[in-house]
């Protein structure tokens, strides 16, 4: 018999797990360290719904109104509204308070599914700003200045910008700039800001966004501070966009049976950072600078460190102010190592009991929040260590191997693979003539890999509706998409309905599968077919 929802749960509470992912409360350790426990005996009981006394969310006159009063005390904001439903709902009624059908909206390529999906159900068009990527690690870097202002202009006409700040591999941009040149053609920033609630807290993190000029500010405050799974907070930060919109559309995206656990979690998270911030984050701080020292000391598992970190000069646009990283995102990479993202978030797991947030093929990404303890951190150095201990080791052995092959055999020649394009990794790029030495590239030259972004052929409310059918993923190349595919987490479409599928991504998925990565929006058995638009439709 399979193992019921609930039975999962408590092995999970049973196995002594210490968990580098969301939500920040860390497995309620947080509240038996705030003195909550009692009142988490009583959750169950807790669990009502409006009747006297307990006030309405959608209509708040009493308790929630107070509460909510407070958290915009707190976060400096014009109004605050406390969400249920996620982040989600918040970035739904922001897109429709400023945006009518077929208007526009510019967006970075890489914000999150509920963004996108927000643009379908408002008939929006999106203008994308491409963000940058880190060669070595393909991580997304954020967006360039000079391509914020780039996109403004060429879309004068759009209402609004919508920006993920910072992104979640804890990268942040000049957003300052970008705010004030929106404001300046007219068009209102919105800020999905769901991993840095936490950044007004210590000066150890960038600066927030609603002290940056964005006028409507979105936050999970269960990913990065001590609530529950499923609360986030939308600020409403200056009289550019419409109240009365806001609350309309909050009353339509929200759930009208909103859990008062949920509520009495944020009410409990914005008491708590009104009178005790200062030492949970001094203490948190300081365990994760500890941390950072102690990581960034490996050779084969290497924490990717700031410029301040490994004394490099930092970035010449940047300044301390506008240009940061989030500390917190404690990515591990496996690049000079014999391991893959994967593997190695299995060895934490199975071998010392620690669940990272995301895994990739290159690297595993531990995320620390206020509800970390100083144990925890060094259960996660320790196995770092033990492991890149492991991997030194295996490189000697390595190294004796090859040199014992090369004096034994005067014939020996090291294998040499075929050149492929440094940018979009295919042997039949026609865009590039730099070369590196890869994996195999296409053998079609119809479907020759080219470097640049996937283009949009169609909207995606069309490409959604348009007569579909199934394609093997290895012929999909050239075609259009009909659904979305994406990593999870972090919930960022590699493609959206309408693009274009190019080589590179049919390279890019078919590797993400080989290496057992959380891959949704395939079909079939074995994910070896993909949903495009059939060829009739492409008109």
């Amino acid at each position: 018999m399979k193992k019921s929802i609930l039975n999962q749960l408590g092995e999970i509470v049973n196995n002594n797990l210490v968990s580098f992912h969301v939500p920040g409360h860390k497995l309620g350790k947080i509240y038996d360290r705030l003195g909550y426990s009692n009142i988490l005996e009583s959750l169950y009981k807790m669990d009502t719904t409006e009747i006297l006394g307990t006030d309405n969310l959608h209509s708040p006159e009493g308790i929630i109104k107070e509460s909510q009063e407070r958290a915009a005390r707190v976060f400096n904001s014009k109004n605050t509204y406390y969400l249920v439903n996620g982040s989600t709902c918040g970035i739904q009624a922001a897109i429709m308070s400023v945006c009518n059908p077929k208007d526009k909206i510019i967006v970075n390529r890489d914000c999150h599914q509920s963004v996108i999906n927000t643009l379908i159900l408002g008939d929006i068009e999106p203008a994308y700003i491409y963000p940058q990527i880190d060669n070595k690690t393909n991580i997304l870097m954020g967006i360039k200045i000079e391509d914020a202002i780039d996109t403004i202009d060429k879309n004068l006409d759009a209402k609004a910008i919508l920006l993920t700040y910072p992104t979640y591999y804890g990268k942040v941009y000049d957003l300052k700039t970008i705010c004030n040149y929106a404001h300046s053609k007219g068009m209102m920033v919105i800020v999905d800001e769901a991993h840095g609630a936490h950044f007004r807290y210590s000066s150890y993190f960038p600066v927030p966004a609603e002290k940056l000029g964005a006028d409507v500010v979105i936050q999970s405050f269960h990913k990065t501070l001590p609530a529950m799974t499923q609360t986030a907070v939308l600020h409403l930060c200056s009289e550019r966009v419409s109240e009365k919109l806001i609350r309309r559309f909050l009353g339509i995206y929200e759930t009208s049976s909103p859990s008062y656990i949920l509520m009495s979690s944020l009410d409990a998270c914005v008491a708590k950072l009104e009178k005790d911030s200062g030492r949970l984050f001094d203490e948190f701080t300081e365990n994760l600078e500890a941390a950072r020292r102690q990581l960034g000391q490996r050779r084969y598992i290497r924490l990717l460190q700031t410029p301040e970190e490994t004394g490099e000069e930092k970035d010449e646009q940047g300044t301390t102010e506008i240009f940061d990283y989030d500390r917190s995102k404690l990515i591990l990479s496996t690049l000079h190592s014999s391991l893959n993202g994967p593997e190695l978030a299995g060895i934490l797991r199975r071998k010392y009991h620690l669940e990272v947030e995301m895994t990739t093929e290159n690297y595993v990404l531990a995320l620390a929040a206020v509800g970390d303890t100083r144990e925890g951190f060094r259960r996660l150095c320790k196995a770092i260590e033990e492991i890149d201990r492991q991997e030194a080791e295996l490189a000697e052995k390595s190294r004796n191997i090859t040199e014992k092959i090369a004096v034994g055999n005067s014939d020996y020649v090291p294998k040499v693979e075929r050149q492929n394009c440094v940018k979009c990794n295919s042997e039949d790029c026609e865009s590039c003539d730099k070369k590196d030495t890869r994996s195999d590239g296409l053998r079609n030259k119809k479907y020759a890999c080219k470097c640049g972004h996937m283009k949009q052929l169609m909207s995606i409310s069309r490409a959604m509706d348009a007569p579909s059918q199934l394609c093997l993923l290895e012929e999909s190349a050239g075609k259009i998409a009909a659904e979305f595919v994406y990593l999870y987490p972090p919930g960022i479409p590699i493609i959206v309905p309408g693009e274009q599928i190019t080589g590179l991504f049919t390279r890019n998925v078919r590797r993400y599968m080989e290496q057992g990565l959380n891959l949704h929006g395939l079909c079939g058995e074995n994910n070896e077919t993909i949903s495009v638009v059939k060829e009739q439709a492409e008109v």
